[in-house]
């Protein structure tokens, strides 16, 4: 590493910052990675002078968290919204007044917070109110909970509920190996060796949580959760077959799935192919 000046516009006050050749990046001076896949680190950015990101959703100005000192990809998630999956926006943007939302996979939240000004949006056309519809958010990786829950937070949400556990085929506790510990992260997986680090997880049966935790049966229901597909489905067929739609991210060696849906009363609407990987976004309507 050398040392430089700091880049004029906006760190004039703070410590000189060191740069670091590997990441191409301004880092402070004490500052050290504590795990060993630093190649998870590229395309992660480091922002010191913003703490919210603001994002204008379904008429609703809305903000998210940004973790200033840390790196993370929250800011290329952010602006990336619209872009990145218009799919999954469109879909959203069919959810009427008093609908529930599952959003398993939720990440950082930006589809929480989506479905959450979406139903302010509904509800307000319907009935001149302000109020949302009821969310539940489920994310096992333990910094996109924390700024899924920062989201919730300085939202206001009411009504959106955040679970820090993964949905599964089974009730128990494991391992998600983490394929890099910043905010805005993907790619990771439950029982695999391939991560950066190592985080227990409460897993639990989808149907199972709607059973004995008495949460309402959901009437949408976003899945994506990056290979994990075929045990969200095992463990959650009966409420999967219940709702009214679904946006699910399957792997091409998941097709199953597909069949399964098609067979219980859903229609497929959509397909779109994900960028650069063996994935599309199926949204299935149920049937009448």
């Amino acid at each position: 590493m050398k040392r430089v000046k700091p880049p004029l516009g906006g760190y004039a006050k703070r410590k000189p910052l060191t740069y670091d050749s590997h990441t191409k990046k301004y880092i402070r001076p004490n500052f050290h990675y504590p795990f060993k896949n630093k190649t998870s680190m590229v395309k992660a950015r480091i922002n010191y002078n913003d703490y919210f990101y603001k994002h204008k959703i379904f008429g609703r100005e809305c903000l998210f968290a940004n973790l200033p000192k840390f790196p993370s990809y929250i800011h290329s998630r952010v602006t990336r919204i619209n872009e990145k999956e218009p799919e999954t926006m469109k879909w959203l943007g069919t959810m009427q007044a008093d609908d529930v939302l599952f959003d398993i996979g939720a990440n950082i939240g930006l589809y929480t917070v989506a479905g959450w000004a979406r139903g302010l949006e509904a509800n307000f056309a319907d009935h001149e109110r302000f109020k949302g519809n009821l969310i539940y958010a489920f994310e096992p990786h333990f910094a996109n909970y924390f700024c899924l829950n920062q989201n919730i937070e300085v939202n206001n949400m009411q009504g959106v509920f955040s679970y820090c556990m993964a949905l599964g085929n089974k009730n128990s506790m494991h391992s998600i190996n983490l394929s890099d510990p910043y905010a805005g992260a993907a790619r990771n997986n439950i029982d695999f060796s391939t991560g950066a680090f190592d985080q227990g997880v409460i897993e639990m049966r989808m149907d199972d949580v709607i059973r004995i935790q008495n949460i309402p049966q959901p009437t949408h229901l976003k899945i994506d959760v990056d290979g994990y597909e075929n045990n969200v489905w095992e463990g959650g067929k009966q409420t999967l077959y219940n709702a009214k739609s679904i946006l699910f991210e399957i792997h091409d060696n998941q097709k199953h799935i597909v069949n399964d849906l098609l067979q219980n009363g859903f229609e497929l609407k959509e397909q779109h192919k994900r960028r650069n990987s063996d994935e599309h976004n199926y949204i299935f309507v149920k049937n009448g």
